[in-house]
């Protein structure tokens, strides 16, 4: 009997095969072409994103209240899913990997894993398209025409991003797509919220004359204009987020094959934030719209509904924020008088955002930890060999102090996400750390020459 390729059935592999594949370059794409690239991509994503899906009504305006605590697309376009199909499968190879239900011999196996990933990645399109149309369903009635052409239209733009993100990755562009799109979103909705005709804070100063030295203090403490002073937080917020990168330990780790020696590894502490950033967020998103979903279907004298979350419409803010439940627990409050009139709610929070961000960050390393490409470029360039000193790691054990330091990192990712939020910053602290990580990351690459990769380094 023949070896299977990475272990899969040959029916398996008939489907993978299915999929077409985009080709490499070759020869090194020169940085124009990548440049233009990247900026059809981004077009591509963008136009898509506020495209909207023909066969839906009017959103809610419940829906959009919830959907100012979180960065995301419209949710009635076209690639509103974004890059959540792109980010999952990826995950599912890397753990499929893990539980060795895929094997990896040779380098055929290798590049077969890409068509494994895009596979996935389709796979779960169809599910979030069927499942977005289920929710509708659920909160409205749509005929069989409407949910069949809803379906297809989402698919279809999942699809687009998937291949998109496979073209960036294979060297035609400078990253790939899931930090790319995420940095996107994130300082589209900061220069909206700064330049925008209706709640800009630099427009609605230039437009009441506050342009004036003399008069910046009444901007700075307004609160019937949007307010200056988060603008300058935000801009502050991100220097301090700048530089924050680059930073990395050195590893001594001691030879198997000759104890009298060592390798000086440099872990690149950056590397473990995407995790905390991208999934610490996504369990939050999913319990606001739940709540939502459930307060919209069943009411808010429902106890599960209230246990969840109970929302209400803020005087300050003009948006409903949760006042009661889980929601509530997991969002951090939005003034520093909050803090002292809620300790408790602070205290959990703030055990939300540390625990929650370090375990995300441990756990993921855990997973990814086997991936060739994701333990390189985690620690970077190999110094030469010196004599082994007493404090040197056995190689054995060095996913355990890689661990701790992943742990470590999760936490300092937590209290950056609780400080941006008692700051007030523009957006999310969570969107500005993608945003500045995203930014290194692209410099890093273009000055180095290497490949994208994906978000986990696979």
């Amino acid at each position: 009997m023949a070896d299977r390729r990475l272990g899969l059935p040959n029916l398996a592999l008939q489907l993978v095969g299915i999929l077409p594949e985009v080709q490499r370059p070759s020869s090194t794409v020169p940085h124009r072409q990548k440049l233009a690239y990247t900026a059809v991509s981004l077009l591509i994503y963008l136009v898509g994103s506020q495209l909207h899906v023909y066969g839906y009504g009017v959103r809610s305006p419940s829906a959009a209240e919830s959907q100012y605590w979180v960065d995301m697309p419209d949710l009635n376009s076209v690639m509103c899913d974004g890059i959540m199909p792109l980010v999952l499968s990826e995950m599912l190879l890397h753990l499929l990997l893990r539980l060795k239900v895929l094997r990896v011999n040779n380098h055929e196996d290798r590049t077969l894993l890409n068509r494994v990933q895009k596979f996935l990645g389709v796979v779960c399109a169809a599910y979030f398209s069927i499942c977005r149309v289920l929710i509708s369903t659920i909160l409205g009635k749509l005929t069989i025409a409407q949910s069949i052409l809803i379906v297809l239209q989402h698919f279809f733009g999942c699809v687009i991003i998937i291949y998109v993100d496979d073209l960036l990755k294979k060297g035609y562009g400078f990253l790939s797509s899931i930090p790319l799109f995420s940095a996107t979103d994130i300082c589209a909705s900061i220069f909206w919220k700064a330049f925008s005709p209706g709640e800009g804070a630099v427009t609605s100063s230039i437009i009441n004359g506050n342009y004036k030295l003399s008069s910046m203090h009444k901007v700075l403490g307004s609160l019937d204009l949007p307010e200056m002073a988060s603008m300058l937080t935000t801009c502050a917020f991100f220097l301090f987020v700048l530089s924050l990168q680059g930073f990395h330990v050195m590893l001594p780790v001691r030879s198997s094959e000759e104890a009298s020696m060592q390798m000086n590894y440099a872990i690149k502490l950056s590397y473990f934030s995407f995790a905390p950033l991208l999934f610490h967020d996504a369990l939050a998103i999913f319990l606001y719209f739940i709540s939502e979903l459930l307060r919209v279907k069943f009411g808010e004298n429902n106890k599960v509904v209230n246990l969840l979350g109970k929302w209400k419409k803020s005087q300050c803010f003009g948006q409903a924020v949760p006042v009661i439940g889980l929601a509530y627990d997991m969002t951090t409050p939005p003034t520093l008088a909050d803090v002292g009139r809620h300790p408790f709610h602070t205290l959990v929070c703030a055990l939300w955002q540390l625990l929650g961000c370090g375990l995300v960050s441990l756990s993921f390393f855990s997973v990814c930890s086997h991936s060739e490409l994701y333990v390189g470029r985690l620690l970077g360039g190999r110094r030469n060999a010196t004599t082994a000193q007493p404090d040197s790691v056995p190689l054995l054990l060095w996913r355990c102090y890689v661990g701790k330091a992943a742990f470590l990192v999760g936490l300092c990712i937590g209290a950056l996400r609780l400080l941006a939020g008692l700051a007030g910053v523009v957006g999310s602290g969570t969107g500005i750390m993608i945003a500045v990580t995203v930014l290194y990351s692209c410099f890093e690459e273009t000055s180095l020459g290497g490949r994208p990769a994906g978000a986990f380094g696979f």
